[in-house]
């Protein structure tokens, strides 16, 4: 299946690639400006298949993806919903799935794995009224069967929880606890009510943590890179079906070179029983490297023509860097080679950035070409583009 006639935005000027729906991944490169974005978001209104889930993640607060689309099954996870997204993300997560060993949840325990945690999350009840129990009894402005529900939870997790005093303790799911366990239900209860609750000063929040190495913290305590993996992989976790479209508007800002080098084929390793379509709009050369495992991957370049389809140039790095960052190929395949070695290894923490940086300035030293001189100060600039994203 292919998708040539895209919907007009505002402002919009480009000549959209013919995408090849049937294709897994497809990725969208290009400078800034030339509709990268714009082209993502007519995907999002017109997509491959009115029945199909559409998935739109962005990281930037400049997106161009609708909020909504009440014409689809169509989410949007963004920047431009506030800067506690990781947090909403997981309480939707635990409301949607119902209980916390569910099927569907034990994709969250992956995530956590995935990225270096424990398999386990926590709740606290923040701020907790000593006399939680008797206020809620003067709550007004909610139903009955609300009421019951809240009044029902918060008393059996009071004192059903031998250990747990939801004053101060944290309140633990983990991956090990196969057999079903009622205080699941009854917290996914709870995030539902946490509104009114707040609101009447019952509680000030539920908070979420997370483990490493069994050493435990609030989930703002993690990188913002760790965040954006998480959130987005528990948030494709949460709405993902067969053959669902996933939309990724520059996914590097915030990750580490690690993480970026294996962002796709995370996802397509966590989420490959569904058969996802994936399509990135990247200026990154190391997602785009990650790829070079991946069965049916496009690259579609934006030219003085529009979009093109240019698939040959992923396996070629010189062509990589040409292409994507306008940086002058030198004659000697050996140097490229070499840079391209330094920057992954740099990327994978085999060598410091000082190390990195000396050996380029080595090579600048050794060479009398201006070809090569300006190529090896573009590497520079990607060197420290690394290190700024790993910081």
């Amino acid at each position: 299946m292919y998708i040539k006639n895209f919907k007009r935005l505002p402002n919009m000027n480009l000549n959209p690639p013919k995408l090849n729906m049937d294709t897994p991944i497809s990725i969208i490169i290009g400078e800034n400006g030339c509709g990268k974005s714009h082209l993502l978001a007519s995907l999002a209104y017109v997509g491959p298949d009115e029945d199909n889930i559409v998935l739109a993640i962005a990281t930037s607060i400049y997106d161009k993806f609708p909020k909504r689309n009440y014409h689809r099954n169509y989410h949007y996870m963004g920047a431009r919903l506030g800067r506690f997204i990781p947090r909403e993300v997981i309480k939707q997560a635990v409301i949607k799935t119902d209980f916390l060993n569910s099927k569907e949840f034990t994709s969250i325990y992956k995530v956590l794995d995935y990225t270096g945690y424990d398999q386990k999350i926590g709740f606290k009840f923040s701020g907790l009224s000593s006399d939680y129990l008797e206020q809620l009894f003067t709550i007004a402005d909610i139903d009955d069967s609300s009421l019951e529900k809240a009044i029902h939870a918060m008393s059996s997790l009071g004192s059903t929880s031998q250990y747990i005093n939801l004053e101060f303790d944290i309140l633990w799911f983990n991956n090990n606890e196969k057999r079903y366990n009622s205080n699941e239900v009854l917290l996914s209860e709870l995030l539902q009510l946490e509104k009114i609750l707040r609101k009447h000063k019952i509680i000030k929040s539920i908070d979420i943590y997370l483990s490493k190495k069994n050493r435990s913290f609030p989930l703002n305590k993690a990188s913002s890179g760790e965040l954006s993996l998480i959130s987005t992989l528990i948030f494709i976790s949460s709405f993902i079906d067969y053959n669902t479209l996933i939309l990724i508007d520059e996914p590097e800002n915030s990750l580490h070179p690690k993480w970026q080098k294996r962002y796709i084929s995370m996802i397509m390793d966590m989420f490959s029983y569904h058969r996802p379509r994936i399509v990135v709009a990247t200026h990154s050369p190391i997602i785009i490297s990650g790829t070079h495992a991946e069965k049916g991957v496009d690259i579609h370049k934006h030219t003085n023509s529009g979009f093109q389809l240019d698939n040959h140039f992923i396996k070629n790095t010189e062509e990589i860097y040409s292409d994507l960052f306008d940086l002058i190929t030198p004659a000697s395949r050996t140097l490229s080679n070499n840079c391209s070695k330094l920057l992954n290894d740099y990327s994978d923490e085999i060598i410091t950035f000082s190390q990195a940086a000396n050996q380029i300035t080595n090579y600048i030293s050794m060479s009398y070409d201006d070809a090569q001189i300006e190529f090896l100060q573009g590497i520079n600039d990607l060197l420290n583009q690394i290190k700024d994203n790993r910081d």
